[in-house]
């Protein structure tokens, strides 16, 4: 049997790609456990766009709170939505989301920052553990 599976793509203008993101903003708003959201992939970089993709810093990183957060944010913007915790995303990964992304949603002022600096300080430590694994490969040869 062959699975198919078409996908629906949305043009938006930078005005209506506006509008999306104060409805999402508001959207937001309501969720008291999300404290930090920002918006990245297609829907900010290019024209055309499969869905939204949110993610978010919140207090309740359960995959059923998660998947219900999407759900209600899709009702919201009748379009669809992909919504993931940040602090579950690779370091590396998270470092594109946040500065390349867009913030539509900061309820802890500061913690945008804070999250980006402790992402910095993740990869410093990965990267000087590579260093240092590559440095005794060496040294046992």
């Amino acid at each position: 049997m062959l699975w198919e599976h078409e996908y629906r793509y949305f043009r938006a203008t930078e005005a209506e790609k506006q509008k999306i993101l104060e409805g999402l903003r508001r959207a937001l708003e309501a969720e008291s456990k999300v404290l930090l959201a920002v918006v990245f992939g297609s829907f900010v970089e290019l024209e055309s766009f499969r869905d939204v993709d949110v993610a978010v810093y919140t207090l309740d990183t359960s995959l059923d709170y998660i998947a219900k957060l999407g759900a209600r944010l899709e009702l919201a913007l009748a379009i669809p939505v992909d919504v993931v915790p940040l602090t579950e995303l690779d370091p590396y990964f998270r470092l594109a989301v946040l500065t390349r992304g867009k913030v539509v949603l900061e309820k802890t002022p500061g913690l945008y920052e804070t999250l980006l600096s402790q992402t910095h300080d993740e990869i410093q430590l990965i990267e000087l553990e590579k260093t240092r694994s590559a440095g005794r490969q060496k040294h046992e040869q």
